[in-house]
């Protein structure tokens, strides 16, 4: 301790401690149940009475529930939830959603991307601006912003889920940031092995697919882990793996109707020169394989070293589902997926002294992924709003990713405060082959015109699909914790930077300060808030058509309806062996200059503890998003306002491009542009009540209210008019007013209770064991943008995003969801730390029909379609799967 008695024990793993203070003079203290959770720093105040006698204070009330330092609001998702709680993947960051202030996202949803994302959005930012660290080390993919090596559920203890942290030693995104812990082995022998089957027969039929009956699935799941010591007190090992293999059965939601008249034109020849023979009515065969392993090794090397190790591996295979699964995608242009992941990590921890600690780690990683289409020819087929058909336009190729990564933290205690100095620098190499387009893509108008042969526009990409990418990510931090009584406060600043390759001239350098606070007037509140900035990352994905596309190795070539009904009538729907001389290229590329993605939030709340389990919460939140990335033409010369055929078909007045007389830079058809100019807007409120662990019984309900917008969802949205940007402020992608989630743990009664009379004995064979978790989700619908389905002002922007006239972007909506999931659990003793579990589980209990897509095809004329608005796509009917979990 230092002259007044204050004392710090940093880096201590989360666990549950007895805590032991002694002084010659003093009686000594002993406290016993302190739980430490991931990223908590826990007060605690120790009163030693002196004495010459052989006394000892002896405390053991559990504390209120309430962390009294954290300037930050964050939820903990603990052991018990993790292990108890129904989560139908097997994924432990589904539980991120029991969160306030999250919401679940699909990549892709309403744009041409087909890159997975973090699947989250915090604060209305873009899911692929959070972070995710595993033991104090990046897990996140830098080309998409997706997470990458996926652990074990076995494998996590728990893990902390911010919206916003104030602590300047994290970063590495805008966004939320997920921190997790792994599991380590102790001196007692502890593990455990499981099984889960599934099968289609006890399902539900799925809401909107093609098909009659139930759908075939068949699938299991195994896996266990084991833990202990190789060396008393001394060195840990622990090791988790498991593996699913999934057979089942997909659809489209195409018309029959629709379906039945292209299969005609196929038949009849006059589309002999596409590789498509027939469209797929009915179901069609689709697989999961995963395997999922890791290893972790602790020493505790001395009294003031200890290192850690870890490795970690995951393989999945998806077949004819794993992406571009739409329900107007027929099965010809669905595709497989395969992904490998490989992670080696370490980390050296030091005390350096009374007052200074080191923490020292680094990283080795592999990930490769590889999308195949079904239809591996092409071209291409869309008619909007109605099917899509072929080699689809994206998800065809493969890319390798390797990182190398190190960092190291220093920590100095003095007095009240706190230092923390620090950085990390990663080291990333992006190397692939991106094929898509190369197909060649026909649009038409409606299912007549593809019948009579007249498309209304072609695209086709050539070149070398090859491309490579190295960058080089760093960050420097200070920070200093000072803490007195009843007060906490956090400041610090940041420095992020990114070196990209020189032939783009894009400088990425930040300085982010941040500042936190928390202040308890009594033990039984805590205020709660600060502000500060956040660098964004930069996916690299976001450079790969600019790599690929760039007019020397690669381009794009865009063809009107007369060239495009030419092609389509002399080669009978084949692509193109070459590019057109006449056709000038489109390429992509990267605006030059300073990248400052970033954004800039303000929080304020405060927490009671009503009673030493029970706590209450409110928060407020504003986030503002800028310098986001977006795709916009900057060829185009300023539109006019003039007549034009499409204009009278599609009832759309506002000025556009008049055919391809007259562009900035003649010399090419399109420049698409990745800019930093976009932005978005983020206010929102949570509640939260809340029950800690306590005899069996834990439960949890958050509310958020929330309202997003932006003028551009992701990097690859393009504006309905380049020369209008400020038109496309309205909803965001990640827009949601309402959204409650509620979760539980508890146990109808165990041995203990039927002994003492709490459970009657006549009841005692039915609920003895058995423990009972429920989540219940409630959301309100999210934004989806409604379009005419055609290029009308000329842009040759894809997807087409000219709106109906007088309809603003995203300004339709998906309706309300709600889902219920169950998980009920019986174990049977069978000796002294040995049970076994049956249970069973069920997704969407009460089979709710949670639409996902809608059909927002408003069609070439000034009616909306009949199918605009239809549902196409929800989340899965109800589910029941059971298992078997034997623990020691």
């Amino acid at each position: 301790t230092d002259l007044q008695g204050g004392f710090r024990l940093p880096n201590i793993a989360p666990s549950v401690y007895e805590l032991h203070v002694e002084k010659p003079g003093f009686a000594p203290h002993d406290e016993g149940a302190v739980q430490i959770v991931v990223g908590q720093a826990l007060r605690i105040t120790v009163r030693m009475a002196a004495t010459a006698m052989s006394a000892t204070t002896e405390v053991s009330a559990e504390r209120p529930a309430l962390d009294r330092t954290e300037s930050s609001a964050s939820t903990v998702i603990d052991t018990e939830r993790i292990e108890e709680l129904p989560v139908r993947s097997r994924n432990y960051l589904e539980f991120v959603l029991l969160a306030p202030g999250v919401l679940s996202t699909s990549a892709g949803r309403g744009g041409p991307s087909l890159l997975g994302d973090s699947g989250f959005s915090f604060a209305g930012l873009r899911p692929r601006s959070n972070t995710l660290t595993i033991d104090g080390l990046s897990n996140d993919d830098e080309f998409s912003g997706a997470n990458r090596t996926e652990l074990s559920l076995e494998t996590i203890k728990e893990f902390q889920v911010a919206g916003h942290s104030w602590s300047a030693e994290n970063g590495g995104g805008s966004g939320g940031a997920i921190n997790v812990v792994t599991k380590s082995g102790t001196n007692v022998l502890h593990g455990d092995a499981f099984v889960i089957a599934q099968s289609g027969r006890l399902n539900a039929r799925p809401f909107l697919e093609n098909g009659e009956g139930k759908p075939s699935v068949n699938r299991e799941r195994a896996g266990g882990a084991l833990g202990g010591a190789l060396r008393r007190d001394r060195v840990f090992y622990y090791v988790a793996g498991e593996r699913e293999r999934m057979r089942a059965q997909s659809a489209s939601d195409v018309d029959g109707e629709v379906i039945r008249q292209i299969n005609s034109v196929l038949s009849n020849g006059s589309f002999s020169g596409g590789s498509i023979g027939q469209l797929t009515d009915g179901r069609f065969p689709t697989s999961l394989d995963e395997t999922e392993a890791s290893g972790k090794i602790n020493a505790q090397v001395s009294d003031r070293n200890s290192v850690m190790a870890r490795m970690a591996t995951t393989t999945n295979r998806e077949r004819n589902d794993a992406f571009h699964a739409g329900g107007l995608s027929d099965f010809s242009s669905r595709g497989s997926s395969g992904t490998r992941d490989a992670a080696g990590t370490a980390s050296w921890m030091a005390i350096l002294g009374e007052t200074m600690t080191n923490d020292l780690r680094g990283q080795i990683a592999r990930r490769a992924i590889e999308l195949n289409a079904v239809d591996r020819q092409g071209p291409a087929v869309l008619i909007p709003g109605v099917v899509e058909f072929g080699r689809p336009s994206a998800g065809d190729g493969n890319h390798r990713q390797s990182y190398l990564e190190a960092g190291d933290t220093l920590g100095y205690a003095a007095g009240p405060h706190f230092f923390r100095i620090g950085g990390d620098a990663m080291r990333i190499s992006v190397n692939g082959r991106n094929r898509d387009g190369m197909g060649g893509l026909f649009v038409f108008r409606s299912v007549d015109a593809f019948v009579r042969g007249e498309p209304d526009s072609y695209r086709q990409t050539f070149g070398d699909p090859s491309f490579s990418i190295r960058a080089t990510r760093y960050n420097l931090f200070v920070q200093d914790e000072w803490t007195r009584s009843s007060l906490a406060l956090t400041a610090g600043v940041r420095l992020d930077g990114e070196v990209l390759p020189a032939r783009f001239q894009i400088v990425d350098r930040q300085l982010s300060p941040r500042f936190g606070f928390a202040w308890s007037p009594d033990a039984n509140w805590v205020v709660r808030g600060g502000a500060g900035s956040f660098a964004d990352r930069i996916p690299l994905a976001a450079l790969e058509r600019a790599t690929v596309l760039d007019g020397t190795h690669g381009f794009e070539q865009v063809l009107d309806a007369a060239a495009a009904g030419r092609l389509f009538f002399e080669g009978r729907g084949a692509a193109l062996a070459a590019p057109l001389s006449d056709v000038a290229p489109s390429i992509a590329t990267a605006r030059p200059g300073p990248w400052r993605s970033s954004s800039q939030q303000v929080s304020l709340g405060a927490e009671h503890a009503l009673t030493p389990l029970l706590s209450v919460s409110a928060n407020v939140i504003v986030a503002r998003g800028n310098a986001l990335l977006r795709t916009v033409n900057v060829n185009l010369l300023a539109p006019t306002v003039s007549r034009s055929i499409k204009e009278a078909q599609t009832g759309v007045s506002v000025p556009h491009q008049s055919g391809d007389a007259g562009r900035i830079d003649p010399t090419r058809k399109d420049l698409f542009e990745i800019q930093p100019t976009a932005s978005s807007r983020y206010r929102g409120m949570t509640l939260g009540l809340s029950r800690r662990l306590s005899h069996e019984v834990e439960w949890s309900a958050a509310y958020t209210w929330s309202k997003t917008t932006d003028d551009a969802s992701d990097f690859d949205e393009q504006p309905q008019n380049p020369y209008a940007l400020a038109e496309e402020r309205g909803p965001s992608r990640y827009d949601q007013r309402h959204r409650l989630v509620a979760s539980a743990l508890f146990e109808l009664g165990d041995a203990e209770d039927v002994v003492a009379g709490a459970v009657p004995s006549r009841w005692k064979e039915i609920f003895a064991n058995v423990e009972v978790a429920p989540i219940l989700t409630i959301e309100s619908g999210r934004p989806i943008n409604a379009t005419v389905g055609l290029d009308a002002l000329e842009t040759d922007s894809f997807p087409a995003t000219t709106r109906p006239q007088g309809v603003g972007r995203n300004s339709e909506r998906l309706p309300l969801s709600a889902t219920l999931n169950l998980r009920v659990l019986k174990y049977f003793p069978v000796q002294t730390g040995r049970r076994v579990d049956v249970v069973i589980e069920a997704f969407n209990l009460l089979n709710h029909r949670n639409v996902t897509e809608r059909n927002m095809v408003f069609g070439s004329g000034t009616t909306p379609s009949q199918t605009f608005g239809r549902p196409l796509e929800s989340e899965s009917a109800r589910q029941i799967e059971f298992s078997l979990d034997y623990e020691f």
